[in-house]
């Protein structure tokens, strides 16, 4: 649904979620969740048995402020460009994530220096139960 009262803007907060990028000209937008979610075990270190099992839980993602549909695993640029909004202070965590070219499944670690400059690794496969899922969805507004 549009709402007509407020449009998202990229590096802020729309109906609950942080809004990573716009485009204006097709009235869509990347929300990230505010939620997200670590613990799984998939049993394996395979990379398309983590996939599979990470798939597994988007369709059951909560909504936020009607905001629902089609959760997706997130590409690094957009965790990147979501870093700030993340919470990580003086820590690096490892998230989920999409490679931006060949859709490669792995995991990126972000963290934030001491002067918030991001840091990002490429994408790796260590997944365990501290690794986090904080999926993103395209909507339009």
């Amino acid at each position: 649904g549009s709402d007509n009262t407020e449009t998202p803007v990229a590096g802020q907060t729309y109906k609950g979620c942080y809004v990573v990028s716009v485009n204006e000209t097709n009235h869509t937008a990347v929300l990230l969740s505010p939620t997200e979610e670590s613990g799984y075990d998939a049993g394996t270190t395979n990379t398309a048995t983590w996939l599979t099992l990470i798939k597994s839980k988007l369709p059951d993602w909560p909504s936020v402020n009607g905001v629902a549909g089609n959760w997706r695993i997130p590409i690094i640029k957009e965790l990147k460009a979501s870093a700030k909004s993340l919470g990580i202070v003086n820590a690096t965590k490892s998230y989920f994530c999409m490679d931006n070219k060949n859709s490669d499944f792995g995991l990126v670690e972000i963290g934030v220096g001491n002067n918030d400059n991001v840091i990002v690794s490429q994408i790796g496969y260590s997944f365990g139960k501290n690794s986090i899922l904080r999926p993103v969805i395209d909507i339009t507004y």
